[in-house]
């Protein structure tokens, strides 16, 4: 979970949101490699070429533009992170007995490996001081950021993160991970719509081509698998 977050914020420095949302989306098709080379479990020859049309639409995507950059690398791992996430949210989740305590339990994780990046990056910055100054010296840097953008950090912290946390590990309590696949879909198209209302951002010619293949390969998998065949692809989107 830490490291999705952390990845993706990194990728947001050097691509465009609407670009990074849809190389994210790759999580549901990277989620049968690893279910088959980690898990040793069996995937469909319809989850394979899928996972491959998505890969095309992410080159096209990448290439939408500009020639790929370091965003575009950075997005690509954090969909990798998130991909694991999904698949051990799905070994564990039956493991607690509410999701509010799962939930509980990866915020409190993620807050504090956030914490550690945090000394780290002021340990090894231009400005770093000594070991006992860290704790000061994070204080400073959050109040600095609740003072220049109290409502964008409330939001990122309570919905993004502890509320979406919530209704995930809900959600995959009550369903199967191919159809939270199914539903996730959503997300890259959410994340360019609200990208072109508030940054302005669009998509070239060969980024909407790759936008839809991503989108399509996962829709399409989900809707032609047999029903009888959700437990062999399970993790798979």
């Amino acid at each position: 979970m830490f490291l999705g977050y952390a990845l993706q914020a990194v990728g947001l420095m050097f691509t465009t949101a609407s670009r990074s949302c849809f190389l994210l989306y790759l999580n549901v098709k990277i989620v049968p490699v690893l279910s088959a080379v980690l898990f040793r479990r069996q995937v469909s020859a319809l989850t394979w070429t899928s996972a491959a049309i998505a890969v095309f639409g992410t080159t096209l995507l990448s290439y939408d533009g500009g020639p790929p950059n370091a965003g575009d690398f950075w997005s690509i791992m954090a969909a990798v992170a998130s991909a694991m996430f999904i698949l051990r949210l799905d070994t564990h989740v039956g493991k607690f007995s509410s999701s509010l305590s799962l939930t509980s339990a990866l915020t409190g994780a993620t807050s504090l490996y956030c914490l550690v990046w945090a000394a780290c990056e002021l340990l090894l910055g231009a400005s770093a001081g000594s070991l006992s100054e860290v704790p000061a010296r994070i204080g400073a840097e959050v109040a600095a950021l609740a003072q220049d953008s109290p409502a964008q950090i409330l939001y990122l912290g309570l919905v993004t993160t502890a509320f979406t946390s919530v209704l995930q590990a809900l959600g995959q309590s009550k369903v199967s991970p191919e159809r939270a696949a199914l539903i996730y879909a959503a997300d890259p198209v959410w994340g360019a719509g609200f990208a072109y209302l508030l940054l302005g951002e669009t998509l070239g010619v060969n980024g909407l081509i790759g936008a839809a293949l991503i989108s399509g390969a996962a829709i399409g998998s989900q809707l032609l698998t047999p029903k009888g065949d959700e437990d062999k692809d399970r993790g798979a989107a």
